[in-house]
């Protein structure tokens, strides 16, 4: 008798599942610890990086690297970064291999952003913005001025929230605009912009008052929803969906839009003497509530 160890079976012809990577890295963002990974099934273990890096083809940016995590029978490949430096697309292929002699691979593109904020290249003169321009304030005379956020979106769903201020709230709209949208006026002003307000709960699309909401004030977070796939948008007052909108079954949406239009986040502001704020929150890691079923983050 002798032992029949892994190498008799691989000789003999093993029987071993095809090994095999499945998914799909996640995508990144500029400043932000990462980390994602996908299964690695089939194959005899311990498996290995192929070459020792794991890439069969392409590349991988600074900070970036490949390994094998889990435990027995639940490994992955993982993919890290302390802290990505580069808004950029990573394109390669990665790979490994298993003791049975087997190999495989998977394309891979992993889409690293910057995280967006209130953009200081397109606001109105009297918007001020603090705190990594996550924070929109404004100075000056009363009338509406607007930021527009730096990132828009024109495919899938995607969910923002806006917390409001310690200052009075009385003037003050939250929503969604495209690039044509009148910053030097209110969410909602014109045709290109779909606004929530805060003293009278009113939505406004082209400077129309298109029914009421519950009204808002200092630390209430406003949930934004917009699917741009049916073209709809929906509003939350602390995770309530206004008007018994339910974004996830897509039903009883604030209003609708055409779908597929490039929108941005946009937040207004009348006074410049009430100590009004916008603090936006985009990212995953900030969001005060969970994005509705089938929603993401805004990144």
């Amino acid at each position: 008798m002798f032992a029949m160890g892994p190498g008799f079976f691989q000789q003999a012809g093993s029987s071993y599942a095809t090994l095999a990577l499945t998914g799909a890295f996640s995508s990144s963002t500029v400043g932000v610890a990462y980390s994602s990974s996908i299964p690695i099934t089939g194959g005899l273990e311990p498996y290995s990086l192929t070459g020792g890096t794991g890439i069969a083809s392409g590349s991988l940016d600074s900070g970036f690297a490949l390994s094998i995590t889990g435990t027995t029978g639940a490994r992955f490949l993982t993919l890290t970064c302390a802290s990505p430096a580069t808004a950029d697309t990573m394109s390669f292929t990665a790979s490994i291999d298993s003791t049975d002699a087997q190999t495989a691979t998977s394309p891979q593109s992993v889409v690293v952003s910057v995280a967006t904020t209130w953009n200081p290249l397109d606001k109105a003169s009297l918007i001020v913005l603090s705190s990594g321009n996550l924070v929109a304030g404004r100075t000056g005379a009363d009338t509406y001025q607007s930021a527009r956020a730096t990132a828009s979106r024109s495919s899938g769903k995607n969910y923002f929230e806006a917390v409001v201020g310690a200052g009075t709230s009385s003037s003050m709209m939250i929503g969604i605009a495209t690039a044509s949208a009148n910053i030097g006026s209110y969410v909602g002003s014109d045709a290109s912009g779909w606004g929530y307000n805060a003293s009278n709960g009113g939505r406004y699309f082209s400077g129309s008052l298109t029914g009421g909401y519950a009204t808002y004030s200092p630390g209430d977070v406003i949930g934004v929803a917009y699917d741009a796939v049916s073209g709809k948008v929906w509003f939350a007052k602390n995770n309530v969906w206004q008007g018994g909108g339910d974004p996830a079954l897509g039903t009883a949406e604030a209003m609708g839009l055409s779908s597929g239009s490039a929108v941005f986040p946009m937040c207004s502001i009348l006074e410049g003497s009430s100590g009004q704020t916008w603090l936006g929150r985009f990212r995953a890691a900030d969001l005060t509530y969970s994005p509705p079923t089938g929603f993401s983050p805004w990144g």
